[in-house]
């Protein structure tokens, strides 16, 4: 299966997309991502595939849960896959942070080459930036759950959620003035294994 065939197998989770286009900005982003691989390490998947399959897919998914959301903040964005699908997705401002500044080089190249006003690339370390005001941040694979919520709260407006993929193994644990309000398990496409989502918003 080629890699844009891949792509839209996994678009059953936003129906309505138009598929040709999305399928080809994704695909023009994997490219980069391959070329861009051979001297500069921008993420622990060797193959498109497995981008495609654990973050392509997985964002996807996550689509759902930020409609509607104005700013959204990605904590530790790596290649900026995810952020790279909300900002095709979704008509917020995401502002995609990470602190190692070739794969900084990289989201900025894509930004630039497909043209995408709405994604805000931002070097440095979340817990050192100016408060970014957001009604959403997005953390997956950063540390557990406590330093999560401990570092994105300077960003996140009350009333704001915030969005933590984990393995099946993570227990939910309670957090001063935040409150679970979704404990999803789920699975991805072409991808057997249980994935567990806890949203906490701030109160």
């Amino acid at each position: 299966m080629d890699l844009k065939t891949l792509v839209i197998s996994g678009m059953e989770r936003i129906p309505g997309e138009r598929e040709g286009e999305l399928a080809t900005k994704i695909d023009k982003y994997l490219k980069e991502l391959l070329r861009w691989q051979k001297n500069v390490n921008l993420t622990g998947f060797r193959e498109p595939e497995a981008v495609v399959k654990k973050l392509i897919h997985e964002a996807f998914f996550f689509i759902k849960y930020l409609q509607g959301r104005n700013r959204i903040v990605d904590m530790g964005s790596g290649s900026g896959a995810i952020s790279f699908i909300f900002s095709l997705l979704l008509e917020s401002d995401i502002f995609s942070v990470e602190k190692n500044v070739k794969k900084v080089s990289f989201q900025k190249h894509i930004k630039r080459m497909l043209n995408l006003p709405n994604f805000h690339v931002i070097h440095g370390r979340i817990e050192e930036i100016e408060p970014l005001n957001a009604d959403a941040v997005f953390a997956k694979a950063f540390g557990g759950i406590k330093e999560i919520v401990e570092k994105a709260d300077p960003h996140l407006l009350s009333s704001g959620i915030l969005l933590i993929p984990k393995s099946p193994k993570e227990k939910p644990i309670q957090i001063p003035n935040y409150s679970l309000i979704i404990l999803e398990k789920y699975k991805l496409p072409m991808d057997e294994r249980e994935n567990l989502l806890f949203i906490y918003e701030k109160n």
